[in-house]
């Protein structure tokens, strides 16, 4: 777990690079948001016992996680 934890760590760095991680949040806090929210007990959860599809379980975390963490657009978009 310590693996994924790092490679959303990356992922969230980025985002803080480019000036898109949300004025709330830390990286470090971000990535455990992120981790916490992707983690496997709630795809368990989900697509194994409430008969989610695996995608629609991947649409709706992505969305969720980014709609949490990412500033908006500066355009808007």
């Amino acid at each position: 777990m310590d693996d994924l934890r790092e490679a959303f760590r990356v992922a969230v760095e980025r985002v803080d690079q480019a000036g898109r991680l949300a004025g709330d949040w830390t990286v470090e806090a971000a990535t455990d948001w992120v981790w916490a929210r992707s983690h496997l007990t709630t795809w368990q959860h989900l697509v194994g016992e409430r008969g989610w599809s695996p995608d629609d379980y991947e649409e709706r975390s992505v969305r969720s996680i980014l709609d949490e963490i990412l500033a908006p657009a500066p355009d808007g978009a």
